[in-house]
Parts: structure tokens; C-alpha cells; sequence
């Protein structure tokens, strides 16, 4: 069955990634990072079946860690979505803050994968995100589409 809503493109607008220090015996296994993530959402107004989403991703390396990740990494990814029909206001605000996020943090997910693979310390495969909990935090703050 096919989604209400379906990513029609992506596209980079934002790409820094460096590599903090040089690490000799690296455990990618044992690294961690901290990762931070949110999104804006906007609407196109001459269709109100479009939208774009913009999703900010940042991973750093903690101060604190016996064994940090030798990344930093800050990408902003740009969505576009297609709703098929219009629908209710709850439903579209679940699919653009639950649905749409989670499938363009899968684009982002697999552009950090490909990028750090051609490093010397191996793939990284970000953890999956709650995108429930970040669409909460930005419903009480206020936030909505622009």
C-alpha cells in the first residue's frame, strides 16, 4: 500500500565534515558522539499538497570520552514531500513532523555512511532518532510550519 505522502527529492544544502585528530588505533566499536537533530517544516503556498523540510543533523565528539569519534560532521538536508490528497490537520501534521522527518533522516543517515566510509576508522551508522519526542518539544515550544 502506498503512503500518503512520498518523498519526491533531497537535495544538500549544508555539508561540513572534518576529521578532529588523527587516531591510531581506533575502535569504531567503542566510539561515541553526540548528535544533535531537528527540522524546520515550510509550505509551499501556490500547492498545499507540497512541502519542504529542512533537517539539521550535528555530530561531535563528546569532551569527556575515553574514546571519541574523530568526526565532525553538521548537514542540513532539504526534502521535498507530496501529499497525495488533502487531508485533515492532524494527519498531516503527524505525516510531515513523524513520517516525512524519519524518511529524510534516512537519506541523512546513508549520506554519513557513505562519507565516513572513505576514511581510514570505517562507516559510521548513526542511531535512529524518536522523532515523536522532537516533534513534542517543538509543539511546546511553539513551533509549526513556516
Amino acid at each position: 500500500m502506498k503512503a500518503p505522502v512520498q518523498i519526491t527529492d533531497y537535495r544538500i544544502k549544508k555539508l561540513h565534515f572534518d576529521i578532529t585528530e588523527e587516531v591510531d588505533e581506533f575502535e569504531l566499536e567503542k566510539a561515541s558522539f553526540s548528535i544533535d537533530v531537528d527540522y524546520e517544516l515550510f509550505k509551499y503556498e501556490e500547492n498545499p499538497l507540497r512541502y519542504k523540510i529542512d533537517l539539521y543533523l550535528k555530530i561531535s565528539p563528546p569532551v569527556d570520552d575515553e574514546m571519541p569519534m574523530p568526526f565532525n560532521f553538521e548537514l542540513i538536508l532539504e526534502g521535498l514531500f507530496l501529499f497525495e490528497s488533502e487531508m485533515d490537520d492532524d494527519e498531516k501534521s503527524y505525516h510531515l513532523n513523524i513520517s516525512c522527518t524519519t524518511m529524510l533522516y534516512g537519506a541523512a543517515r546513508n549520506i554519513i555512511h557513505q562519507l565516513t566510509g572513505q576514511t581510514n576508522y570505517g562507516s559510521v551508522s548513526i542511531p535512529s532518532v524518536q522523532f515523536s519526542k522532537i516533534a513534542g518539544e517543538k509543539h511546546n515550544n511553539a513551533t509549526g510550519i513556516k
